[in-house]
């Protein structure tokens, strides 16, 4: 279905043959070595998955899986979200090095803005709300929240919705201002965990660099009055980052380096200055924009981290909504 967007408001190995796991981590390592760019950084001992990353911060991660008849299944999965498959592989190196060069040339591939979210129609008294129960996206959290604000205002689309969870994959077509609409297969959340984190981490990370920005590119009368401000939001969000780049190695193996994710189309430019009041008005937004990311994101997690994100939430909001927006002229 074609919808007009308006604007509103992986698998364990059964086997018990160590040797000849090891022979194959080490030849799916060889083949990954005349891949250009790529080494292998991480592998398990028992030959259950092996990991690879790019000179570029690129990381694939594959899953081994043995079949009966004595093949091999390979699951990989790509940092930027991409996913490809290689089923009842032999085990000779030729099919194996084949397999993964062609897992390898479809998950490097540039794929459309997809925004996948699981949706679910919940009465309220007269009215009827549609609560976000799981969310994902290959691209831009801020316009990924954009699109499903628009989404969400288009009839077509409630009707699409019902008591029962309901999974959309929301995709880009060719045509300006048009997404196509489907309904997909069911989030597993435990998939999309590591998606979660480390999308709040890039944009606590931007969020970061732009209080930065702020910090230093005041002027005018009111620069003693934000200075001070900024830089303690600054090292509040540093407190932020630390949490969230844990929960990354908990609940991902591994934490993302910072600078390779920063989301470089949500930084300020260069050589921007602003008055106290231009200030204001592009903290209180930038604060606003880190905490939709959580509150959107947060869905995907269990209580106890919950609990965490609440806890960071609450001080932005307090931040945004009362202390801030009391300083700006309306």
């Amino acid at each position: 279905m074609k919808v007009v967007t308006r604007k509103s408001v992986e698998a364990g190995i059964i086997d018990t043959v160590t040797n000849w796991f090891n022979k194959l981590t080490g030849i799916i390592e060889k083949t990954f070595e005349t891949i250009d760019g790529w080494d292998v950084s991480d592998n398990s001992t028992d030959g259950e998955w092996i990991e690879i990353t790019h000179s570029d911060g690129s990381k694939i991660h594959i899953d081994i899986i043995s079949n009966e008849d004595g093949t091999i299944n390979l699951n990989g999965k790509h940092s930027n979200g991409n996913t490809a498959t290689a089923t009842n592989i032999e085990q000779s190196k030729d099919a194996i090095e084949q397999a993964i060069n062609n897992m390898v040339i479809k998950m490097e591939q540039v794929a459309a803005n997809t925004l996948t979210v699981t949706l679910q129609k919940v009465s309220a008294g007269s009215d009827i709300d549609i609560h976000l129960t799981a969310i994902t996206a290959n691209y831009d959290p801020i316009l990924a929240i954009d699109t499903l604000n628009a989404i969400i205002a288009d009839n077509d689309v409630i009707e699409m919705i019902n008591e029962e969870p309901t999974t959309l994959a929301i995709i880009d077509t060719d045509e300006p201002g048009i997404v196509d609409v489907q309904v997909a297969e069911d989030l597993v959340v435990e998939d999309i965990l590591c998606v979660a984190i480390e999308t709040m981490l890039a944009a606590a990370v931007t969020f970061a660099n732009n209080m930065l920005m702020l910090h230093w590119n005041l002027k005018g009368q009111g620069f003693s009055t934000l200075h001070e401000p900024v830089s303690q939001w600054y090292h509040h969000v540093i407190w932020d980052i630390d949490i969230l780049g844990e929960l990354c190695v908990e609940l991902c193996k591994s934490a993302p380096n910072p600078g390779i994710i920063i989301q470089q189309s949500q930084l300020i430019p260069s050589g921007t200055e602003f008055t106290e009041e231009e200030g204001l008005r592009v903290a209180q937004a930038q604060i606003n924009q880190y905490h939709s990311v959580l509150n959107t994101w947060y869905v995907n997690f269990g209580s106890d981290v919950q609990a965490t994100l609440d806890n960071m939430m609450r001080f932005w909001a307090k931040e945004s909504a009362y202390k801030l927006a009391r300083q700006i002229k309306q």
